[in-house]
């Protein structure tokens, strides 16, 4: 399983994240973006599964992918009011990120996640997420079809997304522009 991991970080260093308080890692979570058309080979799956490094997308500028909530969790024995501080500190990173893919233009299709435990599933309610009929008999499934919410952290990745690509074109018009001058 470390082996797996280690060869997901390598395809995109940008997938797992930890949580720290002063030296000690009180939460982690993982978001791996697929190439578009392989989520639902993820989703079908049925533990334990397997993840094809070659599914995997980079979040490089002007790429579309589907985002995986691979897992999210909070260190066991910290108290209730602590695993929701660290929690929502967990929310936010994972908003962050987001709102930074939208910053370099890369289009998110559909966000999905799993979960069969209690702290799970009111985490993805919360986030925002439609429970869809379950891929596999063990785990629920969510989903945000991103082109078409209307929840606030994903209206704001859409604006950021278009100001990307409003730059992007305006900079592809300029560069066409001093070429055809130069011509």
């Amino acid at each position: 399983m470390i082996d797996e991991r280690m060869k997901i970080i390598e395809k995109n260093p940008d997938t797992y994240y930890m949580l720290k308080s002063e030296d000690q890692i009180v939460g982690y979570f993982a978001i791996i973006p697929f190439k578009k058309g392989k989520m639902d080979n993820v989703l079908k799956q049925t533990l334990p599964f397997k993840i094809e490094i070659d599914d995997i997308e980079d979040f490089k500028e002007g790429n579309n992918v589907d985002l995986w909530l691979h897992v999210i969790g909070v260190k066991l024995g910290f108290t209730a009011s602590e695993k929701h501080i660290y929690g929502a500190k967990l929310i936010g990173g994972i908003i962050e990120l987001i709102l930074g893919l939208g910053e370099k233009g890369i289009t998110i299709g559909t966000m999905a996640a799993r979960s069969n435990t209690s702290d799970g599933i009111r985490l993805m309610r919360r986030a925002g997420f439609t429970e869809v009929p379950p891929a596999t008999p063990e785990r629920r499934t969510f989903i945000i079809n991103v082109n078409e919410s209307g929840i606030p952290y994903v209206m704001q990745y859409k604006e950021k997304l278009s100001a990307w690509k409003e730059r992007d074109n305006l900079s592809t018009s300029n560069n066409g522009t001093k070429a055809s001058k130069h011509a």
